[in-house]
């Protein structure tokens, strides 16, 4: 079972179904699991009220999932805001009574949370407080993990996260990342920031992010000389390099490190995408 977790507002039920099209898994929200047996009073403002017992109502229902899936994601909170107003961490020994595999923790900026959650639910929080929420929830995490022993992930959604490129590249050229075999990504030009990923994005037919490869250079050269440090892991032949370069003195390529195919696949839309990626795109994590 993978843990999704972060606070309100945080982005965690796009990342949550997006992790579902990559993983090929059921989703449940920890929230309507609980709210079929004892419907929440407060939900407006968040608070919630009987905690404990709604963490055993929670547990109780997940024995059913269990008993038939083996690989699931749950969509839940570590820490919850209780009757006072105050962040509460949900006991210990809930989150040891979960078959939990690995943790994804899904932040972003408290100042975009608090954009969030006006615009989301007309609801104003003091930026203090979403700060020292999210710390909380963050601390948590990593103990968690420590205590069960799994890894943690740290997903951040920040719209000014942006750390990561999508890019459209032909599907039989995506083959061949998501292979071994093209262990490079010819560019006429590279992006300026530094990034850590690359979302795979399809072109026609497909129209999707099939998968993610991890960025572990940048490389710029004049065209020979970039040939010959890479064309053992280039997967295309020299003639299509020199073709694809042809009256440039400078050619670039983004070296690849770790690559990923999604069950999957993920629609532009999904995470907000309305137009075409023409040559890429900065985003955060998805």
């Amino acid at each position: 079972m993978i843990l999704v977790c972060g606070i309100h507002g945080s982005g965690k039920d796009q990342y949550s179904n997006n992790l579902k099209l990559k993983k090929d898994m059921n989703t449940y929200t920890a929230s309507q699991l609980i709210n079929q047996t004892l419907p929440l009073r407060q939900y407006k403002t968040k608070k919630i009220d009987q905690i404990d017992s709604r963490q055993h109502i929670l547990l109780e229902t997940m024995k059913e999932i269990v008993l038939h899936e083996e690989n699931f994601i749950l969509n839940a909170h570590l820490c919850l805001i209780n009757e006072k107003g105050e962040v509460e961490r949900i006991s210990t020994d809930v989150f040891k009574n979960m078959p939990i595999t690995e943790i994804h923790l899904v932040e972003c900026s408290a100042k975009e949370i608090e954009q969030r959650m006006y615009r989301r639910d007309e609801i104003s929080w003091d930026i203090r407080f979403i700060q020292s929420f999210l710390e909380e929830e963050k601390k948590y995490a990593i103990e968690l993990s420590q205590l069960l022993n799994v890894t943690l992930s740290v997903i951040n959604t920040s719209s000014d996260n942006k750390k990561n490129i999508i890019l459209p590249i032909a599907p039989q050229y995506i083959e061949k990342i998501l292979s071994g075999e093209k262990k490079y990504e010819y560019r006429k030009r590279l992006c300026k920031n530094n990034i850590s990923r690359m979302y795979l994005y399809a072109t026609a037919p497909v129209k999707g992010i099939v998968g993610e490869a991890e960025v572990i250079g940048k490389l710029e050269k004049n065209p020979k000389d970039l040939w010959n440090l890479t064309f053992q892991d280039s997967g295309i032949k020299v003639e299509l390099f020199y073709k694809y370069f042809e009256n440039y003195s400078r050619a670039c390529a983004y070296k690849l490190g770790t690559v990923t195919r999604y069950a999957n696949i993920i629609p532009l839309h999904n995470i907000g995408i309305d137009y075409i990626i023409q040559s890429f795109k900065y985003i955060s994590d998805i």
